[in-house]
């Protein structure tokens, strides 16, 4: 059960990407590898600490690491990639939702595949 967490990070920086180039047509997608990579490895670092407390102090964890990283990727959003905001509310909203529901199938198929793996 521990390998999803490493298995789902190794992957992320690709999906946001290519996120990020869906939402930003204009620029070559190897722009977005180092945001991406940034945004990715800020949110495991906010992550990380869930993996060693239990029980309530882990979902808090996970709640702050949320709301932060949310507010983290607008700002940096804003700062790289420039633009109205509107337009970035619109693309922010559509990059974290469509980060949401990749992490949420790697993490389904990483879990499947070390269950299987057993």
């Amino acid at each position: 059960m521990d390998l999803v967490f490493p298995i789902v990070n190794l992957f992320s920086p690709i999906g946001m990407m290519l996120l990020l180039k869906a939402v930003y047509r204009r620029r070559f997608a190897q722009e977005h590898l180092p945001f991406s990579c940034h945004c990715t490895t800020f949110l495991a670092i906010l992550t990380t600490p869930a993996l060693l407390v239990g029980g309530i102090g882990q979902q808090v964890v996970f709640v702050v690491a949320t709301v932060t990283s949310l507010v983290y990727l607008l700002v940096a959003m804003r700062r790289v990639y420039g633009g109205g905001w509107f337009g970035l509310v619109a693309r922010f909203a559509l990059v974290s939702l469509g980060f949401l529901t990749l992490v949420a199938v790697l993490a389904n198929i990483s879990f499947f595949i070390v269950v299987r793996s057993i």
